[in-house]
This record gives structure tokens, sequence and C-alpha cells, in this order.
């Protein structure tokens, strides 16, 4: 009987086992099944120092003078990246200690793990993204819980270098009569204004190593880029003008890219999804529709002559952040985030080399008369701040379908992209033999 009793207990402890296991596997380490042979190839391909390194598609060959032609090294990595699809370089996700990576990759992509905010958190984040991402992602923005997390500007530069580092994505390209090396980095960016107030003068005041200008504080630190300035028009910007042109002049002197925000957003013309002002008299865009009833010709003479003015210098270093309100006075059926014609406007305007942004897609407006969902952005970005937008259905439908776009679009948008990291160093493009003789 005892030994009876025995194999009961040894066979049920086995089912256990067995069970945790399994549940350990679906819940934990549950990816897709296309994802999971990516991550095992990506495993296996991982270089000495822990980068991921792919081997890249190519159309055609090269012969050995195209070879040691820069430009025709180039044009050929763009071609491989787009054939490889590497549409998530678009994606620029939001780094929190509150919320997450986590809860974004799991909703958007069917991925999941947990990133604790806490030595773990730090840790973890570029090999949980190099796993979800295989071709990596545009960028991370820094949110304020994550930057007054250090207390001191040395301490948060350590992090980001670390991270980034780890997030380094390396490719390979065979062109026949020569190796191509690709070495690819994600921006970093967070919010940052120009009027010594917000962001700025809470850093200032919590970094033990901060000093000098407020405004300028962002030079110090290992960004990118920034959201920001905010140029939305309002009665006396003209006379804050000098001060907006300086912080662009002065962080892109600096390296930095800024996006001027958030295009045709201004509070007198300001209405709610019927077009009239609400009781209250407020009007916001993180939680209802919002429609900007500026007439055209103001609304030219005006919103668009202060963008003129920062981006008088060029756009090399300088892009727009879109927001999801309605701008009845190019488009007035869809978010200006979301629509065809105001991106369009804006290459006209600005030429095809400059880099948009859309605005946090968590917002109301986001996924407003868009079959495809908030994806369906023509920005070249396309910014996830807050994962609950995820929850919602109409975000997750058709979202990758939409990131991909059409070829021809996805190529066009990914050259914007690669070739604004080519310019600020985030992107590197050798002779594979040059580099390691």
């Amino acid at each position: 009987m005892s030994s009876l009793k025995k194999g009961k207990r040894i066979a049920i402890a086995g089912m256990i086992l067995l069970f945790l296991l399994a549940f350990r596997w679906s819940v934990v380490f549950h990816v897709p099944t296309y994802s999971l042979r990516l991550y095992r190839a990506i495993q296996l391909s991982r270089g000495m120092d822990g980068t991921a390194v792919h081997s890249l598609p190519i159309s055609h060959r090269l012969d050995a003078k195209q070879c040691e032609n820069a430009s025709v090294r180039r044009k050929a990595v763009l071609e491989a990246l787009s054939e490889a699809d590497s549409t998530s370089q678009r994606l620029v996700l939001g780094a929190d200690r509150d919320f997450s990576l986590d809860h974004i990759v799991d909703r958007a992509f069917g991925v999941r793990f947990h990133l604790p905010f806490d030595a773990g958190f730090r840790e973890d984040l570029p090999a949980k993204i190099n796993r979800s991402f295989p071709y990596g992602i545009g960028g991370i923005a820094l949110r304020p819980s994550l930057l007054m997390n250090f207390s001191s500007i040395g301490a948060l530069n350590a992090y980001i270098y670390t991270s980034v580092d780890r997030m380094r994505i390396r490719a390979i390209l065979e062109t026949g009569a020569c190796t191509i090396q690709v070495t690819l980095l994600p921006w970093v960016f967070m919010d940052w204004n120009a009027y010594r107030e917000g962001y700025n003068a809470s850093l200032a005041s919590h970094y033990t190593d901060a000093a000098g200008d407020k405004d300028f504080l962002v030079t110090r630190m290992a960004v990118n880029g920034v959201f920001g300035p905010q140029v939305d028009y309002h009665h006396g910007i003209e006379a804050e003008l000098p001060r907006l042109e300086e912080f662009v002049r002065v962080l892109n002197a600096h390296g930095i890219i800024t996006f001027a925000k958030h295009f045709g957003y201004r509070a007198d013309y300001r209405r709610d999804s019927h077009g009239v002002i609400p009781t209250n008299g407020r009007v916001d865009v993180h939680e209802e529709v919002v429609r900007e009833v500026t007439p055209l010709r103001q609304f030219v003479s005006e919103d668009m002559a202060v963008l003129d003015q920062i981006l008088q210098q060029g756009t090399a270093n300088a892009g727009i952040m879109v927001g999801h309100h309605v701008l009845e006075a190019i488009d007035p059926e869809r978010p200006a985030s979301l629509s065809p014609k105001v991106f369009a406007y804006l290459r006209r305007r600005f030429g095809e080399s400059l880099l948009t942004i859309s605005d946090s897609l968590d917002m109301k407006g986001a996924a407003y008369g868009s079959a495809g969902g908030a994806c369906s952005t023509p920005a070249d970005l396309i910014l996830v701040i807050h994962p609950e937008a995820w929850e919602r259905r109409d975000y997750q439908e058709g979202c990758g379908q939409a990131m991909s776009s059409s070829r021809m679009e996805r190529k066009e948008i990914l050259r914007r992209i690669l070739e604004s990291k080519m310019r600020m160093g985030l992107m590197e493009v050798d002779l594979a033999d040059a580099r390691n003789p």
C-alpha cells in the first residue's frame, strides 16, 4: 500500500512539474511561432559582444568598383533593409517607471515579458527590445519618472550609453565582391521646451551636477532628439520667437534633432468633435477628438509663419511632431496625424527630407477616422508612450500591415529614417574588411 501511495505521489508531483513547465513556457516565454524561430536564429548568430547580427538579402550583386563607392554601398544597404522589412525602425517606444515596453509589446506583437523599473529593468531593457524587434526600433523616449530616477546628469548618461550600446544591431551584406557591415543604434528622445520651466526647471533642481541655462541643460545629456519646442500659435508668440529660434539653433548645433510641435494646434480655434466650444470651455486632445477650425488664410499667415521661422535653418536636424487634432484648414475628415493631405502639405512646404513623428498614440483622436488604426499614420516615426492605447481593439487590428504600408512608401520612410541616423552617427555603413582587417 505504501509503495502504491508513493507511486501516486511521484505521479502527481510529475504532473504538477509538467504543468508548471508548460505554464511557464506559455505565459513567460510565449511568442508567436514565427517570432520563436526568429528569436532562436538571433540567439545563434549573436556576436561575442552581445549585439544582434543579421544577414541581409540583396537584390543584385555589386562588383569591386561599386563596393568602393560609399553612396552605392549606402543605397544597397537601404534597399536590403527595406527588403528585410525593418519597419520596426519606425517605432519610438516610451520607457517609464510606471508603465513600459512590456505591456506595449505584449499588446502589439504578442510577445510577453516583464520589465520592472529597477536594476533588472536597466539591465534587461536592451536585450528585450532586441529579442522582440530583430532590426531594432527607431528609438526610445525617456519619460519623466525615468529621468527623475537619476540623481545627476552623469548617472543618466551612463545609463543611456550602456543601454544604447546593448541595443546595437549589426547586419552583414554579402555583395559578391565585398562584405558590407552595417551598425544601427536607436535614437534617445525626451520631451523638452524652451521656456525655462517644466522638465527643464524640475531636472535642473533635481540633478546635483546641473548648472547654467535650464533650457540648454539637455545639451549635456546623451540624447539625440527632443519633442520640442512647442510652437502652438497664440497671441504673443511672435515675441517669443527669438528665444525659440535660439533654442532650435543651439540644440541642432549640438547634433540634437528638434521636433517642433504640434502643427496647427491652438486654443482660440479649438472645438470639440461636434465643432462647438464645450460649456466648461476646455477641450483636451488626450481625452477626446479635437477640431481646429482656424480659417486657411489665418492658418497660413500665423501658424505656418511661426513654423517657417523655426525651420528656416533647414531640416537636417529639425523635424515636426504632428498632433491628433482634426485640422480643418487642410483635411476636415481625419486627424492631422493620420491625414495623407497634411503630410503631403508638409513635404511640399519643407521638402522630402523632412523627418516627421506622430504624437503619442494613446490619445483619443489617434484612431479616429482611420480603418487601419493609429499605426496608419503617414508620419515617419510612430510614437507610443502609454501602453493603455493597445487595450483598444482598433489600435491592434491591422497595425502591422499599416506600419509596413506599401513597398514604395516603406522605402521612402525608411530612407528618411536611416539617412537621418546616418547623419547623426547612429548608422554606419563600412566595408567589413576595412573595419576588421
